[in-house]
């Protein structure tokens, strides 16, 4: 992609998006479906806290996390179950108004927030480090443009994984243009 951004805007530039300024001052973006890289010991440990949004700790959050935990010893096999589940419980609707991942779970209902926020909490419920991240998703030669989009990563094997709970992609594509995670630094 090239893209034009105000300066001092930037794009973070990591393991699968590689931004680099071009001579007329656009960005030129290259976004690959694989790792997000390395995990940081200090995001590792900050991907597995609760937070308001992400609330892992709430009693609902924990005991459907407790069922992965309990049927997948694997944590690649547990991930994968758990965006599997949200994908296939969640009805895909606009729903601005649920302030968290406990509230999701309730009503079973929403978004790319919703999805990523009910995937992140269960994550981190089950004992892996993950995180959101925010950006924007092409929508198509259909529809040549891109919209607000929200997916994950989990922590796999010291890599970070990123996946989308919403599309039901196992490794989110090349779509994704990462603007930002929910957890610091996309480091």
């Amino acid at each position: 992609l090239r893209i034009s951004l105000p300066e001092p805007l930037e794009l973070p530039s990591g393991a699968n998006q590689k931004v680099t300024r071009a001579e007329d001052g656009r960005l030129d973006v290259v976004i690959t479906a694989s790792d997000g890289g390395e995990v940081a010991s200090d995001l590792r440990a900050k991907s597995l806290e609760p937070d308001a949004t992400m609330d892992s700790d709430h009693p609902a959050i924990v005991l459907q996390a407790k069922s992965f935990v309990e049927r997948f010893k694997d944590p690649a096999a547990r991930a994968e179950a758990i965006r599997l589940w949200v994908h296939e419980n969640l009805a895909k609707e606009l729903a601005t108004h649920i302030p968290s991942a406990s509230g999701v779970l309730a009503r079973r209902v929403g978004d790319c927030t919703e999805h990523t926020w009910l995937f992140v909490a269960l994550c981190r419920a089950a004992g892996l480090p993950a995180r959101p991240v925010y950006g924007l998703m092409y929508l198509g030669d259909s529809q040549p443009s891109f919209g607000y989009h929200a997916w994950a990563e989990v922590a796999l094997e010291g890599r970070w994984h990123v996946l989308d709970p919403t599309w039901n992609e196992a490794v989110a594509d090349a779509t994704h243009l990462r603007l930002g995670s929910g957890v610091h630094d996309v480091a």
